[in-house]
């Protein structure tokens, strides 16, 4: 049942689209059934904000906003949101989240950096969100790093 899982950036809406036009959940296990409310609830809270942001605001974009913004939508939100992540890892998120927001933009991407590279905490973090199910810096390095490219960093910090 590998596909009650989101792909790694797949739009809300398509994921909450292809769950229900693939699966009947009432013929599902019970294990399983847990899986595919948790994946439907967190589509629904994810289309949610997004329709609260478009009718807000928007702040002013800073280059600290827009790595956190892309944190938030590519690891943290999802373990926040998640009735299965453990409150352990959501704490930890909550500690990431405020260990980036004390540093400019140079210091979130060397923090980024630091975390991919391991140090002791960082590897079992990365390990319990791993076994969690839950996509990891690791998993987004990629797209970090396209991102958040020298060109980038030159034009922004």
């Amino acid at each position: 049942m590998a596909g009650l899982y989101p792909g790694a950036h797949e739009d809300p809406q398509a994921y909450l689209d292809r769950l229900t036009r693939r699966y009947n959940r009432d013929t599902m296990r019970p294990a399983d059934r847990s899986v595919y409310d948790a994946g439907v609830q967190l589509a629904n809270e994810q289309l949610a904000n997004a329709e609260a942001n478009i009718d807000t605001e928007v702040d002013a974009v800073t280059p600290e906003s827009t790595i956190m913004a892309f944190l938030h939508s590519h690891v943290f939100d999802a373990i926040l949101q998640s009735p299965n992540a453990s409150e352990t890892l959501k704490k930890g998120v909550r500690y990431s989240i405020m260990r980036l927001n004390e540093r400019d933009a140079a210091g979130m991407i060397q923090y980024y950096w630091s975390a991919i590279v391991g140090t002791e905490r960082s590897s079992k973090f990365a390990t319990q969100m791993r076994d969690e199910g839950f996509t990891r810096f690791e998993e987004v390095i990629d797209e970090f790093r396209d991102r958040f490219n020298n060109d980038w960093i030159a034009d922004n910090i």
